[in-house]
C-alpha cells in the first residue's frame, strides 16, 4: 500500500518517480538527458508492461543490447518468446535503435514493491 500525504495543495505518495521530473531539470538547465538504461529503469513497469514487468528487471545496456534479468530459467524462457513485442515498446519509449536487441539472463531481479516491504515483516 502506498501511502499519500498533502503538502501544501499537492498530494505525493511516499514512492514517486523522479525520471521525468529530472529529465525536464536536465533540459532547463541545458545539461544532457539521462542516458537511456536510467530512463528505462525508471519507467520498467509501464515500458516493458506484462509479463516482463513484475519478473524481471533491465540489467545493462552496451551498444544496443538490452540485458534483461529474470526470476528462473522459466521465465526466461516464456519471455523469449516475447522480445519482439518487449523491442516495439522500448522504440517506442527510448527511440528507434536504441535497443536493437535483448539479452535475457536467470538473476535475482530486485522487486522494488518486494524490497520495499521486506523491512516491515
Amino acid at each position: 500500500m502506498v501511502r499519500r500525504r498533502r503538502i501544501g495543495r499537492c498530494v505525493v505518495s511516499d514512492l514517486e518517480p523522479i525520471g521525468a521530473d529530472l529529465e525536464a531539470l536536465l533540459a532547463r538547465i541545458g545539461l544532457p538527458s539521462l542516458p537511456p538504461l536510467a530512463r528505462l529503469v525508471d519507467a520498467w513497469a509501464e515500458v516493458a508492461g506484462e509479463p516482463w514487468a513484475a519478473d524481471s528487471r533491465p540489467a545493462g545496456l552496451e551498444e544496443g543490447v538490452l540485458v534483461v534479468e529474470v526470476t528462473d530459467g522459466m521465465r526466461a524462457s516464456l519471455l523469449s518468446y516475447q522480445t519482439g513485442a518487449l523491442l516495439a515498446r522500448l522504440g517506442e519509449h527510448l527511440g528507434p535503435g536504441v535497443v536493437h536487441s535483448v539479452r535475457i539472463r536467470v538473476g535475482r531481479p530486485e522487486n522494488p514493491q518486494k524490497s520495499r516491504h521486506s523491512g516491515d515483516s
